[in-house]
């Protein structure tokens, strides 16, 4: 008998109880098809300051669903223990997939962990529905301990994922409008030191983004500025 029978037989005999019998099958209800974090996304995305979490949210859902539902689970085609063990009562329907990784696990994870990143107090409720729902896994013998840690580890990786995807991807915007202001100012001055050197397109770019509202108000400050700093000074003209 392997470690995950020992872990999974122990649990049985130190938690089995009239009381788990009867929330266990609800909690992980919760996690059928991730619907708990899936409201939890659609709630984000009514909010202006969340929404950017709620995307992430889905957006992991969907690649948790992919990776583990339709990859994972058939690449390593995992029997689960209700499967080899018929002798335990089941509390739910029998599961017609495969065991590893667990998908209720790898949904709860990755809920757990963007949520706790959008605000701290959120996790204070995500982590521990996450923490259950992983453990009624357990509790009602569908599921292996390392089917459930091998989901955990798989959601917070996606979790962690999501999140540094979304900060590159704001990083680049947000930087982008000051790389197109420097650019554009170069060509501004460049046409106003160089004759015949026009910068229109760099003019309108700069209004487009509300930089300015007259590109000739801008480019008569440029050749202003330019011509003050260059024109040689009176005792320089002298001595030559």
């Amino acid at each position: 008998m392997n470690l995950d029978w020992i872990i999974l037989h122990g649990l049985r005999v130190l938690t089995t109880c009239p009381l788990l019998d009867f929330w266990m099958p609800r909690i992980t209800a919760l996690g059928n098809s991730g619907i708990v974090w899936v409201v939890a996304a659609i709630v984000l995305l009514c909010t202006k300051k969340y929404r950017r979490y709620g995307v992430m949210l889905l957006v992991g859902l969907a690649a948790a669903l992919l990776l583990g539902n339709l990859a994972l689970k058939n690449l390593f085609a995992r029997p689960r223990p209700c499967w080899l063990d018929e002798s335990v009562p089941l509390l739910i329907a029998r599961p017609s997939d495969y065991s590893f990784p667990s998908g209720h696990t790898m949904a709860g994870a990755i809920g757990a962990t963007i949520l706790t990143a959008a605000d701290r107090r959120f996790g204070w409720a995500a982590i521990p529905l996450a923490v259950l729902i992983a453990f009624s896994r357990l509790y009602l013998y569908v599921h292996f301990p390392s089917d459930v840690l091998g989901g955990a580890v798989l959601g917070v990786g996606i979790g962690l994922l999501m999140l540094y995807g979304e900060r590159r991807i704001a990083g680049r915007c947000k930087h982008r409008p000051l790389q197109l202001y420097r650019h554009s100012f170069s060509q501004v001055v460049m046409s106003s030191v160089v004759p015949g050197r026009t910068s229109t397109g760099a003019v309108s770019a700069l209004r487009k983004r509300h930089f300015f509202a007259k590109p000739s108000a801008f480019r008569s400050r440029a050749q202003t500025f330019i011509y003050r700093r260059l024109r040689p000074s009176p005792s320089a003209s002298f001595c030559a």
